[in-house]
């Protein structure tokens, strides 16, 4: 389901708290059949104390873990969640590579490729581009070289809009708008509000999604068309496509729908990431 988030919501804080609350994290997720529900141990500081129920469904949790095994998978995790408050309705994982391989919904193990669209429209639009530019093109389907990025009125046959560029995923595009007008900093600026090279707030840990872009030209519009040195785990993408259902605004993932036996610290605030338009 998607929502849309209209409230006008705080800027996150940039002060550290002076009283940050103790370090709590859940324990590895198991199904107790006794309950019919999802559950996990809290721990605190590597010791048991207490035991949530999770916000997993277990039917849904189930149907998708049959249709990754069923399809035998080297790789595959499946992350879906409620936008509008962040409940994590499933983490679905399976791999016929690597059987014994755990938390591949938390782990950064794929590149992010042209997801990352979504950032470089994102700095792109704040940088003064128009949804309806025009662009002219030719090549980079499957990888992009230097000389793409110049016009070229003999073979820049192709021309498209920075939206039909981003419905159709059109690489040459995104890579020559953002040699025009983007540079390292302004994408490692922007790929930093989606929650790339940083924490992600979840009760359980996530391994950090990378991206690795410099200064050079070529490599900032290699990296804005999804060539670059970025991965992203699976709970990172459900986010993103949260930000948009929610029309730029982060709710932050929750797990745990009830607690037994301990309390946790309180859930991190939603912030908006990008403005609504």
């Amino acid at each position: 389901a998607a929502a849309s988030t209209t409230a006008t919501l705080p800027a996150p804080s940039l002060v550290p708290d002076p009283n940050p609350p103790e370090p709590v994290t859940l324990g590895r997720p198991h199904l107790d059949l006794a309950l019919g529900r999802w559950v996990a141990p809290v721990l605190r500081d590597g010791a048991a104390d207490g035991e949530a129920t999770l916000t997993i469904d277990p039917n849904l949790q189930a149907k998708l873990e049959r249709s990754l095994e069923n399809w035998t998978v080297p790789w595959g995790a499946i992350v879906m969640l409620d936008p509008r408050d962040g409940r994590v309705l499933a983490l679905a994982e399976h791999s016929h590579a690597q059987p014994a391989r755990q938390d591949l919904a938390l782990s950064a193990l794929s590149p992010a490729a042209s997801i990352f669209k979504l950032v470089t429209a994102t700095a792109l639009l704040e940088a003064g581009v128009e949804p309806d530019q025009t662009v002219c093109y030719h090549g980079g389907k499957r990888r992009l070289q230097p000389k793409l990025l110049a016009d070229d009125a003999r073979r820049d046959r192709r021309c498209t809009t920075l939206v039909s560029a981003f419905g159709h995923s059109t690489n040459t595009v995104f890579a020559k708008l953002a040699g025009r007008g983007l540079d390292g900093p302004a994408l490692r600026a922007t790929a930093a509000r989606f929650l790339f090279n940083g924490a992600i707030p979840f009760a359980r840990p996530v391994e950090t999604s990378t991206v690795e872009v410099g200064d050079d030209p070529f490599e900032v519009a290699n990296s804005a068309a999804g060539f670059g040195k970025v991965r992203l785990s699976p709970l990172h993408g459900a986010l993103l496509a949260e930000i948009v259902a929610n029309r730029g605004v982060l709710v932050p993932p929750r797990l745990v729908a009830e607690l037994r036996g301990a309390v946790l610290p309180p859930e991190p605030e939603p912030r908006r990431v990008v403005a609504p338009a």
